[in-house]
């Protein structure tokens, strides 16, 4: 199976001389990256931390927009972030 030529194409395009796997769409205000980071800026943690140096495929905010939350797939600008309260003791 994998000598097959359609095979080894399937779920790829034509891009000049090289062949790339189709991008899934994005988000609005997200892009597609093959090497994302794996600890994206929130609203709940804006700052951008040491992390893991490996490649996440996938969308990613488009800069300076963050994700709103890791729960779902929506990108805002810091400053339409939630304001987040925390208890004093």
């Amino acid at each position: 199976m994998a000598g097959n030529p359609k095979f080894r194409l399937a779920g790829c395009q034509k891009r000049s001389r090289l062949y790339e796997p189709v991008r899934p769409p994005c988000p609005p205000l997200m892009q597609y990256s093959n090497c994302g980071t794996y600890c994206p800026s929130t609203c709940e943690d804006p700052e951008i931390l040491p992390c893991v140096k490996l490649c996440a495929r996938g969308c990613f905010c488009i800069p300076p927009y963050i994700l709103r939350n890791e729960d779902e797939l929506k990108c805002v600008m810091p400053s339409e972030c939630p304001t987040i309260v925390t208890e004093s003791s």
